[in-house]
């Protein structure tokens, strides 16, 4: 052990020549790259051992350096399975059966890292992916050894062996004089081919070296699928015993030979992979060590982990047994057939996908109308271009006729202007939003509405009317619905998606969430990071128009109001004749859908150069909302006409429509900080408002006598300090002031904070409760008056 390690760990032996193995080496290996953990006999000392296989997750010097004073007399043992480059496991290969330590060099090869023990040898290698822990054992021999990867660790040199007491020992060459990455690899085939050694029922005669003859052939026949002739060669002569007398080894070669000839190998053998009409064709690998797959029947695309390609029940939910057998045939005993090998499977999906590259999940896009380079798709049917720069998937397909394509858009803007809208021309740009919805996987981005209105405004019945017209192109959700099953129901589908019922008094947790998702959803470079369970179908990003509808809408932050566009109703005068219209025209819509879908599909090439001129006549104002009115005004317009606009048509638009882009540009214009503020400022004590308070305190001084007052300030959570106040972070004063609101639970604290001039303040005591603060100048005040002179402070 040299200087700098004692010093390390502050341990070396003691005077009475005690083994320190912990201490005198465990620092060499951590140096080199592993994670050792100290060892009691074979059991870890320490908790939670297997977490520092993760990559980034070894122990810390200083963890080392405590274990060291604290178990340095103990063993050392590896964490195992942790990641070597990006497609290998530090893995070991334990054979304990002395008769089989032969196989080992015969599958790994020479100069291999091995370590002894009381019995048996260990050899270091690089399992590739799909390779687990597990056990080599047979009925026949019994347990043979292990394969030590995840969840795994070893004992390693100079660690005492607990039976024998003494030191475990290398072989030529310590772990330590190789880099990780010059370990020898270990594949999912070789594991098939050891595997079949270990378990065929032909492996004890060969050990007892009498009457081979017969038994060295029919095991010939089961290696074969599982490499080439040298390797067959070399491994089944290591089981042989030492001086064997018989001729059964000379004849091994042409026993393999004749194997191949009688067609006892697979196709495997040649790594190829023909999926055929109904297989799995594989796409690529992604960063979660996953494979990806089309399925051509179910027009999905699939995640595999490495562990589950290598079941059969993995496999079978990919194809049909009689697919696989056909292809990866398992041969009995007598080399008759016997189902299929999923290792072997396995191994050449695998590889199959690794020659394909990383793939893109972005590239999955589901049923919906797509912009695809310069060419529009329409992947409804599951039948799309061959040369289609990104995958299709279609499960359920949706084939309609829309007939001659014949929809007056006309008379649809006059039917849904029949309600008393608050802003007179809402319904155009509704209509723009109905027009752009089935086909919304071609915009840029996706502006969403919220329809508001009271009992008896017609809203349910525009919305039933809305929702007949985008049918079949539509998903219809009742509002209680959650943000996972509304993404559970679009998958990687971009359709139009309309909640009805979203009220305010529902779910504040469930309301946000779904809020969320629409706003991930209205810019197509906005991707949803949610985890999926391998093996499912995969969710990718959502490319969906949301319309919202509500009584009482929930309250919506300043990054929703921007992407969400208000339209409201005021309640209507009951005239019959208008009801009876409206209720026919809305009933009507069911008729018109299809052929109102297929006319945006039709046009849906046409989209962007519409959006394009109206945004370039726009006046200056926030660059969101611009582009949600140009949007919403270029669907009106080919609705209505049927082409682009001119730049002058699109110009006379904005003219006309100058007084509605301001109002909507309100929304965008609301800063979350200033709200926040503005709703305690507004905030009343008895007949006065909180900011009104305020700024009569800071104007005369204060007072505690007459309420409201000072005192009913601080039993607020609000207290005068200097030329300012503080706005406590946790009071119950101020939770109440804010409960139901998108700033209860105290995130009023990080609103607050972004104001001009904010600053965060020490505990201060606010009449009992004590808590920190944030204190706020006050010039945010100017323009709100004091309370006159006759209010005794």
């Amino acid at each position: 052990m040299s200087k700098d390690r004692k010093n390390e760990v502050g341990l070396g032996r003691s005077l009475r020549n005690v083994p320190t193995p912990f201490a005198d080496a465990a620092f060499d290996y951590w140096h080199q790259g592993y994670s050792p953990i100290p060892v009691e006999g074979k059991q870890p000392r320490v908790t939670n051992w297997p977490s520092y296989s993760a990559p980034n997750s070894r122990p810390s010097k200083e963890r080392m350096g405590e274990w060291a004073r604290e178990f340095g007399g103990m063993n050392i043992g590896l964490v195992l399975g942790g990641k070597i480059g990006e497609d290998h496991r530090l893995a070991v290969v334990d054979i304990d059966d002395d008769r089989f330590t032969g196989v080992l060099e015969a599958i790994l090869g020479k100069g291999l890292i091995v370590k002894y023990g009381a019995k048996g040898a260990s050899a270091f290698v690089r399992a590739e992916e799909g390779v687990e822990t597990c056990k080599l054992a047979s009925t026949h021999i019994g347990h043979v050894g292990d394969i030590l990867c995840n969840k795994s660790q070893v004992v390693i040199p100079p660690s005492i062996h607990p039976t024998t007491g003494e030191s475990y020992t290398w072989g030529d060459r310590s772990l330590l004089e190789v880099e990780r990455t010059e370990l020898p690899a270990f594949t999912a085939r070789q594991l098939g081919l050891l595997k079949v050694i270990v378990q065929s029922e032909h492996t004890p005669t060969i050990l007892g070296g009498t009457g081979t003859h017969d038994a060295t052939l029919r095991l010939a026949a089961q290696c074969v699928r599982f490499g080439d002739n040298a390797e067959i060669l070399r491994v089944i002569s290591s089981l042989f015993p030492s001086g064997y007398p018989g001729n059964t080894l000379d004849e091994l070669p042409g026993m393999i030979e004749d194997a191949r000839r009688k067609d006892f190998d697979s196709p495997v053998l040649s790594q190829s992979y023909d999926p055929g009409d109904i297989g799995p064709q594989p796409l690529g690998y992604t960063p979660q060590n996953t494979f990806v797959f089309f399925m051509p029947r179910s027009r999905l695309v699939m995640a595999m982990s490495a562990q589950q390609l290598t079941t059969p029940a993995g496999l079978l939910g990919l194809a049909n047994k009689d697919f696989w057998e056909e292809r990866f045939p398992k041969l009995g005993p007598k080399g008759e057939p016997a189902g299929f090998a999923p290792q072997w499977a396995a191994d050449v999906l695998m590889q199959a996908c690794r020659d394909r590259g990383p793939f893109n999940m972005d590239r999955v896009r589901g049923r919906g109308v797509w912009r695809d380079g310069s060419d529009i798709i329409v992947n409804l049917t599951g039948r799309v271009p061959e040369e289609s720069k990104n995958v299709y998937v279609c499960f359920d397909p949706v084939d309609f006729d829309g007939g001659d394509y014949e929809v007056d858009a006309n008379r649809i803007l006059e039917a849904i202007s029949l309600p008393n809208w608050k802003n007179t021309d809402d319904p155009l740009l509704l209509l723009g939003w109905m027009f752009l919805a089935p086909i919304c996987g071609v915009l840029k981005s996706r502006p969403h509405g919220f329809l508001i209105g009271a009992r008896n405004t017609g809203k349910t019945t525009l919305l039933n009317g809305i929702t007949r017209l985008l049918s079949p192109l539509v998903v219809s959700l009742d509002g209680q619905s959650t943000e996972a099953g509304i993404r559970q129901r679009l998958q990687a589908d971009s359709l139009p998606v309309i909640l009805d019922e979203f009220e305010s008094d529902g779910s504040r947790g469930r309301l946000s969430s779904v809020m969320k998702l629409a706003r991930s959803a209205y810019s197509s470079e906005s991707q949803v990071a949610r985890g999926t369970p391998e093996g499912k179908a995969l969710q990718f990003n959502i490319r969906a128009s949301f319309l919202f509808a509500a009584i009482h809408p929930t309250i919506l932050t300043s990054a929703d109001a921007s992407r969400i566009i208000r339209f409201e109703l005021d309640r209507h005068d009951n005239d019959p004749n208008t009801g009876r219209m409206f209720n026919q025209a809305m009933d009507e819509f069911e008729a018109l859908g299809p052929a109102w879908c297929q006319n945006a599909i039709r046009l849906a090439g046409l989209v962007p150069e519409a959006v394009s001129t109206f945004l370039g006549e726009m006046p200056p104002e926030d660059s969101r909302h611009l582009n949600n009115m140009s949007t919403m005004f270029a669907g009106a317009f080919l609705a209505l006409e049927g082409r682009v606009p001119s730049q002058a048509e699109a110009a006379l638009w904005i003219e006309r429509y100058f007084d509605l882009i301001q109002i909507h540009a309100e929304a965008h214009r609301i800063d979350d900080a200033d709200d926040c503020l503005n709703h305690l400022l507004g905030t009343l004590i008895d007949e006065y408002t909180v900011g009104s308070i305020l700024a009569t305190v800071l104007a005369t001084g204060a007072g505690h006598n007459s309420p409201p007052s000072v005192t009913d300030l601080l039993n607020r959570g609000v207290k005068v300090v200097d030329d300012g106040f503080v706005v406590a972070n946790r009071h119950p004063g101020l939770a109440e002031i804010y409960r139901n609101t998108r700033w209860e639970n105290g995130s009023w604290r990080d609103a607050l904070a972004r104001i001009d001039g904010a600053r965060p303040q020490e505990p201060l005591r606010f009449n009992g409760p004590r808590s920190r603060g944030i204190w706020l100048p006050k010039e945010i005040l100017d323009g709100i008056d004091p309370i006159g002179r006759d209010y005794n402070f």
